[in-house]
């Protein structure tokens, strides 16, 4: 089930492919079975190398440790290619998703985005204030870190 709930999400209108994305967390069912499957969408997401994880940007007011990293803007055509990660599942798992939605798009799209799908589902019962917090810190760093890479190589894709 995990690998399914991502795929074709590149292919949409950001708000679509969010709307696709709360919809299968609600298919699964209750709080703990979307819990699972973040857990399960974790296992997909590529670790950052101790190396990467120094070149990488932390994202602070966070309780976990989360690390954003820009890929070269040459080469990758329009999309602006990312890549994260955390030490805790939970949020590898988020990440996971947020990058999903992100895939293929332009750093403009990226810059308009507004993640709201942890908040949509049941899981937000499932997270403190705090740990909901830290999901908006990430996506300000994940736009910080796409707006700074476009702009020290122009625009992504140039």
């Amino acid at each position: 089930m995990a690998a399914g709930v991502l795929g074709g999400l590149s292919a949409l209108p950001f708000d679509e492919a969010q709307d696709r994305l709360v919809a299968a967390f609600e298919a699964v069912g209750d709080v703990f079975s979307q819990y699972t499957l973040l857990v399960e969408l974790s296992a997909d997401l590529e670790p950052l190398t101790d190396e990467e994880k120094e070149a990488a940007t932390l994202v602070g007011k966070c309780q976990s440790q989360v690390w954003v990293l820009a890929g070269d803007p040459a080469g990758f055509g329009p999309a602006a290619p990312l890549r994260a990660d955390s030490d805790t599942l939970i949020v590898r798992g988020v990440l996971c998703c947020m990058l999903a939605l992100l895939e293929g798009r332009t750093a403009d799209e990226i810059g308009r985005a507004r993640f709201d799908f942890v908040q949509r589902t049941e899981l937000k019962d499932a997270f403190s204030d705090e740990r909901l917090n830290g999901f908006s810190a990430i996506e300000r760093t994940i736009k910080h870190v796409v707006a700074a890479t476009a702009t020290e190589g122009g625009e992504y894709g140039d």
